[in-house]
């Protein structure tokens, strides 16, 4: 029921209303107004197309006023949230703290090409950089101590050139980003649980541009396929070789698990006692 009222005799703020209210509402009948009540706005709209009572704008006015503050707030509240993400390509690639822990140094790797084709922008979620923070000084292994360190000042130049420029991009053209936390989000407990989710979230604010998880850890991939989201990772060679990573390790891995079975041709299930 869209009634083309900005054509009766009225002010030019209420004829504005109007068309802002008729851009953000497709069932009028289903309007909860400023308060609280559904029905009574389309009964309003009917006496106002009648002019059969002039205290019927003042009612109107006041139960579409602050329902039509409250429409516009919830747009410009999606809004920032999209408009925080415009400058992303068309692939996005999430990746997770064992990623840049355990491949070559990030900013040296041609993401746009060795994950999918085409320009994308790579995202690091806030958590990963504080979990990166984190292992640089936790107890643990040395080597993974230090590699943390020297991830954290790559992420350093990262958040310098956001800051200071807006933008950070690779040598291949990648765009770098930081998924930075909204003002009083409460994270999950654990971080690859925060990662994913973060992930499905930025997948729901940027579609139909395409999220691409970065992980080889087995448990991310699991929760990842769980929302389903689409997993990647860089070819082996961009793998730092000691750490037992890569096809050749996984191989050894599955071999590990394997026994030859004799082809007898009895595959039936015979139970075992006396």
């Amino acid at each position: 029921m869209i009634r083309e009222l900005v054509a009766l005799p009225f002010c030019r703020l209420a004829a504005r209303l109007w068309e802002q209210l008729n851009a953000l509402v497709t069932d009028w009948t289903q309007v909860v107004d400023a308060h609280g009540s559904v029905g009574r706005v389309p009964l309003l709209l009917d006496q106002v197309e009648r002019e059969e009572a002039p205290e019927t704008w003042d009612e109107l006015w006041d139960r579409l006023c602050l329902f039509h503050a409250t429409k516009l707030n919830e747009l410009s509240e999606h809004n920032d949230l999209t408009g925080n993400y415009c400058s992303y390509r068309q692939r996005v690639l999430v990746v997770d703290a064992n990623t840049l822990l355990h491949c070559q140094r990030f900013d040296k790797i041609p993401w746009s090409r060795v994950c999918g084709k085409g320009p994308a922008t790579l995202v690091i979620p806030h958590v990963v950089v504080e979990e990166i923070d984190t292992k640089s000084y936790s107890e643990g292994s040395e080597k993974i101590k230090k590699r943390a360190r020297g991830v954290y000042e790559l992420l350093g130049d990262v958040l310098k050139g956001l800051s200071t420029d807006g933008r950070f991009e690779l040598h291949d053209g990648t765009e770098v980003q930081v998924l930075r936390d909204e003002l009083g989000h409460r994270r999950l407990p654990n971080n690859d649980d925060e990662v994913v989710a973060r992930a499905a979230h930025l997948q729901q604010a940027i579609a139909p541009r395409q999220i691409t998880v970065i992980t080889r850890d087995n448990g991310m991939r699991g929760k990842a396929m769980t929302w389903c989201l689409p997993w990647d990772f860089p070819p082996d060679k961009y793998l730092i070789p000691e750490d037992g990573f890569g096809t050749k390790h996984r191989e050894a891995n599955l071999a590990s698990i394997s026994v030859d079975v004799p082809e007898d041709g009895d595959d039936t299930y015979s139970a075992v006692g006396p």
